[in-house]
């Protein structure tokens, strides 16, 4: 072995796996799940054969380090890292050691010595939670294992988190905080392309951390409980449970209540833990509890269900039930003992194909963003044939050129990816921009749309990349973009209005600026253009005539204004219709009050940010006469019919009205067509005006499954019968609202 080569090469390792560890904890990313975990595996065996471990390694670290902003918190109990694997023989082997050694028969009688509970392995930002006296003390971000940074600020805001709880002893539970791909889509595609972050881990780990809790507020992120610490009972709660005790020891009728299960000791029992914190109110991890024999089924079944779900998950974990056994087992100083939990990470199935070529599309910000495109290649029983860059930076960090040999994988089994270039020739520090950048790269000498010559920005947002951008504020496809993103199913929805049937419009001079849209009967031209027809224009027309009755949130996220999306338009209708005046029109006195310039940031949820782009948009579209916006809006808003646009006559004695008694606090999912309502989008809509929630996944927090289709087998119709959740039609849903 030379042994000078063998350390330098972990040099090299350990240099490059904490850079991207560093840029990763601050929102970046700099290389892919899939690189980093083979460099991390090669210093591993390197650590192995040499018998050392150089200062700084990753493998001897938990975390990253707290960040800079946020209040220090050093953690009572350490909340290292699990070991981990991708071979899945060898995961069920080391389970199968442990359970049936000899070396451990006094166990073999417990209830649960060959029982192992499998979770998802959720991917976002572990947390830590501390309790004192029935109320939540401390919220830390797992940091470096051992300090973290305190978000006690945000704590109110994620979802599945309890302030309080009925237990006033001291409690310490640690879990992820996550988002749904759902959310992350809607706060994405809100953001301007060069803020936009490229999974929703990093987007959970951003807003966690957040220092103004209006932002944090706006954003929707769930707590997963996925382990009960540390519990240590008080005085009065040791004395209450001796009072439940002493019931039962009577037989007292009525022994069995709440209290007993809240006081009691939980025992060495891992799932009993679990559902003693549901119990508290926390949200905890799905789980099952299964023999060891039972396993290999078990993983196998729950990796088929991955594309199933709303959230993101890298694996699965396990953990020996028998609490009493795994807590006295060595870890290794940087990893728990296995049998307190190891995980499973999914092994990401490649294919290796042939970068064709990289298509850069412009954008309504001007940036160009980059696509690989490549020969098809068949990945999770789909057919795959392009994948983003995300921008300029990703591509040198690769070196990717025309004609490498790539490889291609689905992060989390959803999100194709360009995972490893196998022609790397080059590595790219970061820094400074190579001299031979448009040759080698493809890089866009001029914008694919306009001609404008391009520019190469480092952008100062969450990405901090290099990318490409087109200068010209004339260029058409920031026209085309925002028209467009105007007929978008959460806008105004003008079905079959794709952005490419919108570009030849705009070519032929038949859409000009949004109310065009709604003259299309005056152009019967349409039929006769080419790859349309008769049909086809009246289906244009009446699709446009539908979109006039429109919603408030979809008319104001149709309009692009920065930063407001359709989740900040239901803000702004949310306030208006709760504290406007009953039978005046929400888009009035939302329109009076920019006019008169009030500050919208004091209504919550909406933040400084947004109340300066929301004024910026009225200056060029509210103010008569100074620009030609002006009389485009006044136009558009004269032909629209906003349909939840009056606000409701509040009822006697506060009493809710029956809608909103049958739905408030509920959570409803959908799934399948729907045929009363536009799309799925305006149900949802109904429900969240009516005080219910619309989630994207059936869970034991799930009241109602809408679907058409009762009988379906699809999996939430699965889900939602193993649950005993009611499944019901778009008809039922109307008649338990009074409007069938």
């Amino acid at each position: 072995m030379d042994y000078d080569a063998e350390k330098n090469k972990m040099i090299e390792l350990i240099s490059r796996l904490n850079a991207a560890s560093a840029a990763y904890y601050n929102g970046e990313e700099i290389m892919s799940n899939f690189e980093y975990d083979k460099l991390y595996d090669e210093l591993t065996a390197l650590e192995t054969e040499t018998g050392e471990i150089l200062p700084d390694s990753p493998t001897q670290r938990a975390g990253a380090e707290a960040v800079d902003e946020l209040p220090k918190f050093r953690h009572e109990y350490v909340a290292l890292s699990l070991a981990k694997t991708k071979d899945v023989d060898e995961y069920i082997a080391r389970f199968r050691e442990h359970v049936y050694s000899t070396r451990h028969e006094e166990i073999h009688n417990r209830k649960h010595n060959n029982h192992v509970t499998v979770m998802w392995k959720c991917d976002g930002s572990t947390v830590q939670l501390y309790y004192n006296g029935g109320r939540l003390e401390h919220a830390v971000t797992r940091g470096n294992g051992e300090v973290g940074s305190v978000i006690d600020h945000n704590a109110p805001y994620i979802k599945g988190i309890p302030m309080t709880i009925a237990f006033s002893g001291k409690l310490v539970v640690r879990g992820e905080a996550l988002m749904t791909y759902t959310e992350f889509e809607r706060i994405n595609s809100e953001l301007p392309v060069e803020e936009q972050y490229k999974n929703p881990r990093n987007l959970a780990n951003a807003t966690i951390s957040l220092l103004d809790s209006r932002e944090m507020r706006r954003r929707e992120i769930e707590f997963h409980a996925f382990d009960l610490v540390a519990k240590e009972d008080s005085p009065a709660d040791r004395e209450k449970h001796a009072q439940v005790t002493e019931r039962k020891d009577a037989d007292v009728r009525g022994a069995e209540t709440v209290e007993s299960i809240w006081f009691n000791d939980l025992g060495d029992d891992f799932m009993e833990r679990l559902n003693w914190l549901a119990d508290m109110g926390f949200n905890v991890v799905e789980r099952t509890e299964v023999s060891v024999d039972e396993l290999k089924d078990t993983l196998a079944q729950w990796e088929k269900r991955v594309p199933e779900i709303d959230f993101p998950v890298d694996g699965l974990v396990c953990t020996m039930s028998d609490c009493a056994y795994s807590r006295d087992l060595p870890g290794t100083g940087h990893n728990p003992h296995i049998m307190k939990g190891m995980a499973l990470k999914w092994q990401d199935e490649t294919a290796e194909t042939t970068l064709r070529d990289i298509k850069w599309q412009a954008t309504r910000t001007g940036l160009l963003a980059p696509v690989a495109e490549f020969d098809p290649v068949e990945l999770e029983g789909t057919t795959v044939v392009r994948a983003t860059l995300h921008n300029l930076s990703y591509i040198l960090s690769m070196d990717l050129k025309l004609g490498d040999t790539v490889q291609i994988a689905k992060m989390n089994k959803i999100i194709p990816a360009v995972v490893q270039n196998d022609s790397k020739e080059r590595e790219w520090e970061g820094e400074e921009l190579p001299e031979d950048l448009k040759e080698r790269y493809a890089v866009p000498a001029v914008c694919p749309v306009c001609g404008a010559e391009t520019e190469i920005e480092f952008t100062g947002g969450n990405t901090r990349s290099f990318v490409v951008k087109c200068p010209n504020p004339e260029c058409a496809a920031k026209k085309i973009r925002s028209l467009a993103h105007f007929c978008e199913r959460d806008c105004m929805n003008i079905i079959g209005m794709s952005e490419a049937t919108v570009e030849k419009f705009v070519d032929e001079g038949i859409i000009h600026d949004y109310t065009d849209f709604f003259k299309l009967d005056e152009h019967p031209e349409i039929a006769e253009m080419e790859g349309f027809g008769e049909k086809s224009w009246q289906k244009f027309v009446n699709a446009a005539e539908n979109a006039k009755k429109c919603t408030f949130s979809g008319l104001f996220n149709a309009l692009g204004i920065a930063n407001l999306g359709k989740g900040q338009a239901k803000l702004l209708y949310n306030y208006y219709a709760q504290n406007g005046t009953p039978g005046e029109r929400v888009s009035e006195n939302f329109l009076a009050d920019v006019k008169a310039g009030r500050d919208l940031s004091e209504i919550e949820g909406i933040g400084p940010v947004m109340n300066q782009a929301i004024h910026a948009w009225a200056e060029e579209n509210l103010s008569t006469g100074k620009t030609a916006l002006c009389t485009v809006f006044e136009k558009l808003y004269a032909m629209v019919d906003i349909t939840d646009d009056v606000i409701p006559e509040k009822t006697s004695d506060g009493e809710e009205n029956t809608a909103s008694a049958a739905v408030s606090g509920k959570t409803f999912v959908i799934t399948g067509a729907v045929s009363h309502f536009k799309n799925r989008d305006e149900l949802k809509e109904k429900i969240e005006s009516l005080g219910g929630k619309a989630a994207g996944s059936v869970s034991s927090k799930t009241d109602f499954l809408i679907n058409n289709d009762v009988t379906s087998t699809s999996g939430k119709n699965k889900k939602a019968k193993e649950l005993n959740i009611p499944i019901i039609s778009e008809e039922d849903f109307l008649k338990m609202i009074g409007e069938m």
